[in-house]
């Protein structure tokens, strides 16, 4: 089962299928820039760095706030992770990589390697919604100011 496209995506992408947009639906206030509280540091840095591009490009309303908080978590996750794999492999000697060698001799995955992919899929799947990754940019494109007398769509859907 397919996803319908928000209307706004379609108006950025051109309306490439021609159909009729619909007129009633909701637009959301831009969101206050002010990272939640609740977030980490790392994910806090994130919220900082990225904010306020999205908010200029009219992506962070209040609607996506909390996508964009999974967006901030996964990446303070990864870099607390990250950090995590570099101190093992300065520190113990059964780290072998993205493995470790138990005691018993078995070579099994790094538990640390295994939430790395864990959050690195929430990473990817939240940025694709926020429209942070190259192929989901490459299908917004920018829309003409409207003639006199059209209406204006950009302004219509919040853009």
């Amino acid at each position: 089962m397919s996803r319908m496209k928000p209307t706004a995506l379609k108006v950025l992408e051109g309306n490439r299928g021609r159909r009729p947009l619909p007129e009633h639906e909701p637009v959301y206030e831009l969101a206050n820039i002010e990272p939640p509280a609740n977030l980490s540091e790392a994910s806090k840095a994130e919220w900082l760095r990225l904010a306020p591009m999205l908010q200029t490009a009219r992506v962070l309303t209040e609607a996506d706030i909390q996508i964009f908080a999974h967006y901030c978590e996964a990446v303070g996750h990864l870099n607390e992770l990250k950090e995590i794999e570099r101190q093992a492999a300065k520190d113990d000697p059964r780290f072998l990589g993205k493995f470790l060698v138990t005691e018993t001799g078995a070579i099994s995955q790094a538990p640390w390697f295994i939430a790395m992919r864990q959050w690195s899929a929430v990473l990817i799947k939240s940025a694709c919604e926020l429209g942070l990754t190259p192929s989901s940019r490459a299908k917004v494109q920018s829309t003409p100011k409207p003639a006199d007398g059209e209406i204006d769509l950009a302004a219509k859907y919040g853009f």
